[in-house]
């Protein structure tokens, strides 16, 4: 079976995320590694994302790479857009 580049978006409370699904990581960091790679994971997937932001007129806030014994390296980016309403934030999650 191939590796498909994956991107799940989702809105949290600043406080709380949802936990992992089988079919990929959760939307925060929990028990995983921050790393800092010479160059940005899954290229594809984050190239998406960015357009995705920018057809929204939306503005990347921060984004993380953490390294993930069951998912591999995870890009998550969080975003605004016009109509994110605090505490609400927009997370891009990229995984391999």
């Amino acid at each position: 079976m191939g590796k498909a580049w994956i991107v799940a978006l989702g809105a949290l409370l600043a406080a709380a995320a949802p936990p992992a699904t089988p079919d990929g990581p959760p939307l925060a960091p929990l028990g995983e590694t921050p790393i800092s790679l010479a160059q940005t994971p899954h290229p594809e997937c984050v190239a998406q994302v960015l357009k995705l932001i920018g057809a929204s007129d939306g503005r990347l806030q921060r984004a993380i790479v953490t390294r993930s014994r069951r998912w591999g390296d995870v890009w998550r980016a969080d975003f605004d857009t016009s109509d994110t309403i605090p505490p609400l934030v927009n997370r891009a999650v990229c995984w391999k």
